[in-house]
């Protein structure tokens, strides 16, 4: 499934009118029926109240075109306008013309509407949203701002059209006021704004109707839900050689749990062969809680992390494994950071950077711009912000582009860690990840993923191999949180859920992965 920027699904609207001659009535049309089957499938055209807020663009045309849907099986509806009627265009102007002509009912909002506005309200069953669609633009204040605030109050449903009115389609920011919708019901594709920043929260349970464009007229366009390719079988006359050996360089003194999380996930995900290169102090801890694990001891600084002494050893380590993974809870010693720099810049393995790695990186960034063989990194939002030198919110506003860009500088495949996890290739590929939950949002939770990701890496070539570790380690947090809740999925009980994960994907990809893709109409 496609994801694109509200330029894009503009444009993509106006070539389909103008290449094919299809009436902007008919897409519309298109978009009310989907948004109709929807709700009859959740049994919402029957409630026994429902409300229409229609604005007065192309958003509250299918508002309307929906209450006429709805009007054939429901005549307890009633049509709210934000704007004269009369003044709509086009098809939306038809389509009020035949609401009228059917004789459903509709008030325009004005002051003194306000005491029956609110009553209607309060005694609603459903409130569809179409006041303002994806174009908005500015933020929402006064009249309509009041309403907004009305209709979070209500008891009733709420289904938003398209997005939540006041949700930005492009970087999920709220303008103002935001629709807390419980039903949104996207047209054509969806937007950024659907899945980052805040519109995982205010769209609720997210649909999409395929408003009748050919599959090959969005195949261009290079961001797409992450779905990975179904897992392939275990090779039966496999060693542990045949499935994969990591590096992982990680922990210090502050950091025991980081080096055991991520060297030992590499092994629950099928891994072969995990190395862990650490301070003898982190080796001493993790070695009591993993038996399957190599160590080998590293020199420690005054500070109990890793000195610049090891780095000729590291290399050297690095010649006889597929993988290297580096910076996880290693800490911001500078004497540490130089070892990750050199590290970084002299190994040819693939090699994933997190954590603290991608702060020594920070500091120079042609180190992996140099780089001849893959690199990727993984960087919650603050990471990221060093990485590019940007501020937190200004990568909030355009979160989209300036990954897209990143990668393609740094040519690395980006990692970005968030509510809604985003992966970016240097060609321009981006992935968006829908699976996960808030309980994942605790310390240790990203050391697994540069195990799980490590061990896809010795196989796949590296977009694969983000896009299954990612959607791997996603789908591991809601498997936890089904037994224990959101509150209780910790790192460690994830970590015995990875193969579970693993062996419920191989078994049915198809099943597992239809959960992750927003229902489509």
């Amino acid at each position: 499934m496609k994801i694109l920027s509200v330029q894009e699904m503009r444009d993509l609207d106006n070539s389909y009118i103008d290449k094919f001659g299809i009436p902007q009535g008919v897409l519309m049309e298109n978009a009310s029926l989907g948004a109709f089957e929807i709700m009859r499938k959740k049994n919402l055209h029957l409630s026994e109240k429902i409300l229409v807020f229609c604005g007065g663009g192309n958003n509250g045309g299918d508002g309307i075109a929906l209450a006429r849907k709805i009007f054939s099986f429901n005549d307890n509806i009633k049509i709210y306008f934000l704007k004269e009627p009369n003044r709509f265009k086009d098809a939306s102007l038809t389509n009020f013309k035949v609401a009228d002509n059917l004789g459903i009912k509709w008030e325009i909002l004005n002051g003194n509407s306000t005491d029956r506005i609110k009553k209607d309200i309060s005694e609603a069953d459903l409130i569809i949203d179409a006041i303002f669609g994806t174009g908005l633009d500015r933020d929402i204040t006064g009249t309509p701002g009041e309403l907004i605030d009305m209709i979070n109050l209500s008891r009733a449903k709420i289904v938003s059209l398209d997005i939540p009115s006041g949700l930005n389609g492009n970087n999920g920011c709220v303008m103002g006021r935001c629709i807390e919708a419980d039903y949104t019901i996207s047209f054509g594709t969806l937007k950024y704004g659907h899945l980052i920043n805040k519109g995982r929260k205010f769209c609720g349970k997210l649909f999409n109707c395929n408003i009748s464009f050919p599959e090959y007229f969005t195949t261009d366009f290079k961001t797409s839900i992450n779905i990975p390719d179904p897992l392939l079988p275990r090779n039966i006359t496999g060693h542990k050689g045949s499935f994969g050996k990591a590096l992982f360089i990680s922990g210090s003194r502050d950091y025991l749990g980081a080096p055991l999380l991520n060297s030992y996930s590499f092994l629950n995900s099928g891994g072969g062969y995990s190395t862990l290169f650490s301070t003898e102090e982190v080796i001493n801890s993790v070695s009591n809680f993993a038996r399957e694990l190599v160590f080998k001891r590293g020199t420690a600084t005054d500070l109990g992390s890793l000195s610049l002494s090891n780095f000729e050893d590291i290399i050297e380590l690095s010649k006889k494994n597929d993988v290297v993974a580096i910076g996880s809870g290693i800490s911001i010693d500078p004497h540490t950071l130089n070892l990750a720099r050199k590290v970084i810049e002299k190994c040819r393995n693939p090699i994933i950077i997190d954590g603290d790695g991608i702060s020594a990186i920070s500091e120079n960034l042609e180190i992996l711009k140099n780089r001849k063989s893959p690199t990727i990194l993984t960087p919650h939002i603050g990471e990221f912000s060093r990485l590019t030198g940007l501020s937190i919110e200004q990568i909030q506003r355009d979160r989209v582009n300036i990954l897209r860009e990143a990668a393609k500088n740094l040519k690395s495949y980006i990692v970005l860690k968030d509510a809604t996890t985003i992966i970016a290739s240097p060609q321009g590929e981006l992935l968006f990840s829908t699976t996960g939950n808030s309980g994942m949002g605790v310390a240790g939770s990203g050391d697994l993923l540069v195990g799980i990701i490590a061990m896809k890496l010795c196989t796949l070539p590296p977009l694969e191999a983000c896009s299954t570790g990612v959607f791997i380690h996603g789908y591991t947090g809601d498997i936890t949180s089904e037994t224990y809740g959101e509150d209780g999925v910790l790192p460690t009980r994830m970590l015995e859920n990875i193969s579970l994960a693993i062996k419920n994907l191989r078994k049915n990809h198809f099943k597992v992965c239809k959960k992750y893709i927003p229902i489509e109409i």
